[in-house]
């Protein structure tokens, strides 16, 4: 049986302020799945909430592995991939935005780059 909620598409096209906040929310820290909550209408809000928590993980990894080997060695990984995780979804909020913009077709809860597919269920 096919899932009905992913086959809709949302009729609403963000505009250039809403697109740039949500790409630059994206980027704070600690807090990275913020940009999906600009684009909700389009049918992202549940990823803000995966992407906010799996951001949380690995911070508090990072903390907990830190504070009990007292070594630099985790943040050294596990910074840049937190990172690397928040400017994917600036990419793809900002892909999302414009595929919106030229009327494309947007899954709700969709995905515009591979990489970030776990977080579309």
């Amino acid at each position: 049986m096919e899932d009905v909620s992913r086959s809709e598409s949302v009729p609403w096209t963000p505009g250039r302020f809403r697109t740039g906040l949500a790409v630059l929310l994206s980027m704070v820290p600690c807090v990275g799945g913020l940009g999906y909550l600009m684009l909700r209408k389009l049918g992202q809000g549940s990823k803000a909430l995966r992407l906010f928590v799996l951001i949380l993980v690995i911070w508090l990894i990072n903390g907990a592995v830190v504070i009990i080997s007292e070594s630099d060695w985790p943040g050294m990984v596990l910074t840049p991939l937190a990172f690397s995780l928040q400017a994917l979804s600036a990419v793809d909020c900002l892909l999302l935005a414009i595929a919106a913009r030229q009327g494309e077709e947007i899954p709700k809860g969709g995905v515009s780059i591979a990489a970030l597919q776990f977080l579309a269920r």
